[in-house]
């Protein structure tokens, strides 16, 4: 029923928590009244003080839309304590854990607990997977959960788009990532990250550019506010077709989407000092993408070269590089070109030093 029918309901019969709920649960998917619709769990719980469906309702409310974690928190864990077979409710949880907490152990229990009660539940198994693919990289185990979703539910796209990532970047199974890109796609045809996926894939696998440009284009077309889809496009025009006005124009773009883009900055930053010719310009991008990300190691070793190369700030070059190693201590570009800056030293132990640890970490450096 409409909000009328919901409204009249509750006319009828005041105390009716069910009705109550229902109107919430409306108002906070449908129309967006989030603070009607917290009114209404309210009444609902008010009414009927051991509903476990409305103080679900409310824990989804004060998680996603009002970002109260503790009560979100609050309200799943007494739903549970009301009704300990509720398996959407441990579902919910097990999200909050993985997404707010890092409780990991604690949202495994939770997926583990919803399967136990649910052995057919699709959306546990994916959300399972996850997990074990991004938090525990168990990517057996994230697979075989992958796959039982699909087996429960042949129509779940978001499941073959994580399948998808992992066979392509993980197990390094090309044509299976790509199958699943493109049955996330035929299922469902406005999915903008499986366009960005699958361009990615055609991109850095098949050498397909064209076939990566029409699916980042599609993206674009699809949400012109999806900062990704133009940074992947910027990577493009930079790396394959050399269109860098086009790159920049894209670089320029997820950052006024996305501020906070650091890989973006580190992008633009590189392309500003490399092709654009613009030091001063590329240094900026660079310190902004570290004070976003002080864990983007690319960004690091891009800020050192340009110290090194056209400010000739050999000890800013030198910090740069140290905290690139210390961040990956198998980054053999980071010691080959340490070893530069210990030549320009007359660094005669040193020098070698670190160009032997370059080729023993990849013999190309040779």
């Amino acid at each position: 029923g409409g909000l009328d029918d919901y409204n009249r309901a509750i006319q009828l019969a005041p105390n009716y928590a069910k009705a109550y709920y229902t109107r919430g649960f409306l108002k906070q998917n449908n129309l967006k009244d989030i603070q009607g619709a917290l009114a209404d769990y309210n009444r609902a719980i008010q009414l009927a003080p051991n509903y476990a469906k409305a103080y679900y309702g409310r824990g989804t409310l004060k998680e996603k839309n009002l970002k109260d974690i503790k009560g979100g928190l609050a309200d799943y864990n007494y739903a549970i304590q009301l009704d300990s077979n509720y398996a959407k409710a441990y579902i919910n949880r097990g999200n909050l854990k993985t997404s707010n907490l890092q409780d990991i152990q604690g949202a495994l229990a939770d997926y583990n607990r919803a399967i136990q009660l649910d052995s057919n539940y699709a959306k546990a198994y994916y959300n399972r997977g996850v997990l074990k693919e991004d938090k525990i990289k168990d990517i057996r185990g994230a697979l075989d959960d992958y796959n039982r979703a699909i087996q429960l539910n042949p129509n779940y796209a978001k499941a073959y788009i994580n399948r998808g990532l992992l066979r392509e970047d993980k197990l390094k199974d090309i044509r299976g990532g790509l199958a699943d890109y493109n049955r996330a796609i035929q299922l469902d045809p406005s999915y903008t990250k499986a366009y960005c996926n699958r361009g990615n894939l055609k991109k850095n696998n098949l050498q397909d550019i064209h076939g990566a440009l029409s699916d980042y284009n599609r993206a674009i077309q699809l949400n012109p506010n999806f900062a990704r889809a133009y940074y992947n496009r910027g990577t493009l025009k930079q790396d394959k077709l050399k269109d860098i006005r086009g790159a920049l124009a894209d670089y320029d773009r997820a950052i006024q989407l996305d501020p906070n883009y650091a890989k973006a900055y580190a992008n633009r930053g590189l392309l500003k000092e490399d092709k654009l010719k613009d030091i001063q310009g590329g240094l900026a991008d660079y310190d902004r993408a570290i004070q976003i990300d002080p864990h983007n190691v690319k960004a690091y070793i891009n800020r050192a070269t340009l110290k090194q190369n056209n400010l000739k700030d050999i000890q800013g070059a030198f910090s740069d590089y140290d905290r690139a190693i210390e961040l990956d201590p198998n980054l053999a570009i980071a010691y080959s070109n340490r070893g530069g800056l210990k030549k320009e030293l007359k660094d005669i132990q040193g020098e070698p030093a670190e160009y032997n640890r370059a080729i023993q970490i990849d013999p190309n450096f040779a």
